[in-house]
């Protein structure tokens, strides 16, 4: 089977793991299964990202690895003209998508990763009779949407064969703003990349929070919940993972707070070091206030660590039981505080985490569902 896969977003040589759970779930996907997967798509890079990295973070780039080819292009989208970029979107995977059919003739099935990436797939559809499926990922539904967005949406969705939601929060969010079937099938995790490692040969106790630093990430809350209760033992580390806008004012935070020597501003880092600062923790932290799903909750898990986690919408369908972890109110720093006490002082089996996320997450599970959906579209079509 030929499966064209269209995301709305992708790794590349400036941002090597922008979206990579795309990457992942593809090369899962073409391993696991027979079918031939080819990735294809246009995708915005803003001007400030252009500023940053220069002209060459424009233009095509190529995919040809791990049994999967294809070409991402990546254009220029202007600061608030939301119709525009989006336009220029569906133009330019026309263009692409009309070369890309001459190359490697008709695909079976296409599959879209976000509605904003959509409308390509309703024209294809239109035009070649091949049908599709949407993965949604974007939190952007979890706040009040216009009703021009969701006439927009509406048509793409109700045009595909199957939706698709990374958590069972967000599939029942998006069942009830588009009065559509949407199932739960979450992202993938390498369980043979996130392994576990043993800690005897380090010292103290620390937690680890790895993602954007944002205002919805709310590390700020993190730092002053660890405070709370953790600044006068020095034997117990917080490391945060993550680059972005609150870097400074969570850095300012950290001084006012006084645990410059418990709480660390990692920054940036590649895969390899996201692994191995995983396997150095012993928990995995989460403050957010929304998530979709929550990628970096299974790759702790996949190395054994257990998880706590505000209540965001995507954790809710991973930590599904007292023995991976301890799931908050969100926004709560007595709450948050607390459970940081309770689950230093719990007793984990790392071997029935890992055991848990191999059975839920991992590549072979995650494929071999998606494989399913992809076989009956191709049959029902």
């Amino acid at each position: 089977m030929k499966v064209l896969v269209v995301p709305y977003s992708y790794p590349n040589k400036h941002y090597r793991y922008r979206a990579i759970f795309i990457e992942d779930q593809v090369k899962a996907i073409s391993k696991i299964t027979e079918n031939n997967i080819y990735v294809l798509g246009a995708v915005p890079v803003s001007l400030k990202e252009v500023f940053s990295k220069g002209f060459s973070a424009l233009g095509r780039y190529e995919i040809n690895q791990d049994n999967v080819s294809g070409t991402i292009l990546f254009y220029l989208a202007f600061p608030k003209l939301r119709k525009f970029n989006r336009y220029m979107r569906y133009i330019l995977n026309k263009f692409l998508m009309n070369k890309f059919m001459k190359k490697y003739g008709k695909m079976d099935i296409i599959h879209i990763h976000n509605a904003d990436a959509g409308k390509i797939a309703v024209w294809i559809k239109k035009i070649y009779g091949i049908p599709y499926c949407i993965t949604e990922h974007s939190s952007s539904f979890n706040q009040k949407l216009k009703v021009s967005e969701i006439k927009y949406y509406q048509s793409i969705y109700e045009n595909s064969s199957y939706n698709i939601a990374v958590s069972e929060v967000f599939s029942k969010t998006l069942s009830n703003i588009f009065q559509l079937n949407f199932h739960y099938i979450p992202n993938v995790t390498n369980t043979n990349i996130f392994v576990p490692k043993s800690l005897k040969n380090r010292d103290g106790f620390r937690f680890i929070n790895v993602a954007n630093l944002t205002k919805n990430k709310n590390q700020k809350l993190l730092i002053q919940s660890f405070a709370k209760v953790f600044s006068n033992h020095l034997d117990v580390k917080l490391l945060i993972i993550g680059q972005g806008e609150e870097y400074l004012n969570l850095n300012r935070e950290i001084q006012r707070l006084n645990v410059s020597k418990q709480v660390v501003l990692y920054g940036s880092a590649n895969r390899k070091e996201v692994v191995s600062e995983l396997q150095k923790s012993d928990i995995l932290v989460l403050s957010s206030n929304s998530e979709t799903f929550g990628v970096v909750i299974i790759e702790a898990m996949s190395c054994g660590l257990p998880v706590l986690s505000t209540k965001s919408g995507g954790p809710e369908s991973i930590i599904k039981n007292e023995k991976l972890g301890i799931l908050v109110e969100k926004n709560d720093i007595n709450l948050l505080s607390s459970a940081l006490l309770s689950i230093k002082e719990k007793e984990y089996d790392k071997k029935y985490i890992r055991k848990y996320c191999i059975e839920k997450f991992s590549n072979i599970m995650i494929s071999n569902k998606l494989n399913n959906i992809y076989e009956k579209m191709k049959n029902e079509n």
